[in-house]
């Protein structure tokens, strides 16, 4: 998808998801991104991550999940620098930040189904035009064949603009996505695919 506003909500947060593509979200999940159904159950304690992008862009995040009988709870607080803008007639400098906080939890039936809720609170500042959003994630995923295969889908940032930039309001980037993972028996390897539609728009 080409770029646009509220990056931060589709962007890869941590290093794995930025080497996958944010793919892989029907299998376990050691941090709260895509599909909330997808963090692992062994997950648990406070992690942090930081990644320096080109352009100048750094992405820092803290996680914090608490793991207990069956269900996860995690909290996340994420922040994007765009950097220094500098408009090329006046050579004014600008600053464009994301801020985020999203809170998640998840619950896990006979290690089979699992269904998983998120929501957040987004603030965006670009060259002095500030925008505020609430935002929610929804999934479900199944594991079979003893956890070597698995299915998953979610509704990601269905969102409430509380402020836009300007009289015009940005299109929030929400998602629909399936995803499928298969893991061999005698092989070291995980295949995987997620499809990824925009439902503002038609594209895939």
């Amino acid at each position: 998808f080409a770029e646009g506003s509220y990056n931060i909500l589709t962007l890869p947060q941590n290093a794995r998801s930025l080497a996958l593509n944010n793919t892989t979200s029907a299998y376990d999940d050691p941090f709260m991104h895509s599909n909330p159904a997808a963090i692992s159950m062994r997950s648990g304690g406070m992690s942090y991550s930081y990644l320096y992008l080109p352009a100048n862009i750094h992405l820092g995040k803290i996680h914090h999940i608490n793991n207990n009988n069956k269900r996860v709870r995690a909290v996340k607080f994420s922040l994007l620098n765009y950097g220094t803008i500098i408009d090329s007639e006046t050579e004014e400098k600008s600053y464009a930040v994301d801020a985020l906080v999203e809170i998640a939890y998840k619950k896990e039936l006979k290690n089979i189904v699992s269904a998983g809720i998120s929501g957040g609170y987004l603030f965006s500042s670009i060259a002095g035009f500030n925008s505020q959003l609430l935002f929610s994630k929804i999934g479900i995923r199944s594991r079979f064949f003893q956890k070597r295969m698995g299915l998953g889908f979610s509704l990601e940032n269905m969102g409430i603009l509380l402020k836009s930039y300007t009289d015009i309001q940005e299109p929030i980037p929400a998602l629909f996505r399936t995803a499928a993972y298969y893991k061999p028996v005698y092989i070291p390897l995980i295949i995987n695919g997620d499809i990824v539609r925009r439902l503002d728009s038609n594209s895939f």
